[in-house]
């Protein structure tokens, strides 16, 4: 999983950061250990922080044609960019 959000994989790493933050959630919920809690919580932001950084200091090219592929009558009018 670190290799693919390393290599520029946004998606797996933004579903990674909803898990984790909805697990610390959950486990903020069902304890009482509030010392425990605050250190997950400070451990998942720092994780998540970390991507953020990452993606920060090693930029990925981007194809839109791929994410975002022109539409057919765009093509045929011309109007494409």
């Amino acid at each position: 999983m670190s290799a693919l959000i390393l290599g520029g994989d946004f998606f797996t790493g933004s579903v990674l950061a909803s898990a984790l933050t909805k697990l610390v959630l959950q486990f903020d919920d069902l304890t009482n250990n509030r010392p425990k809690a605050n250190a997950l919580r400070a451990e998942v932001c720092t994780t998540v922080n970390v991507f953020i950084a990452f993606t920060d200091a090693h930029p990925v090219h981007v194809d839109h044609d791929v994410y975002y592929p022109r539409q057919p009558v765009e093509v045929c009018r011309g109007t494409d960019q």
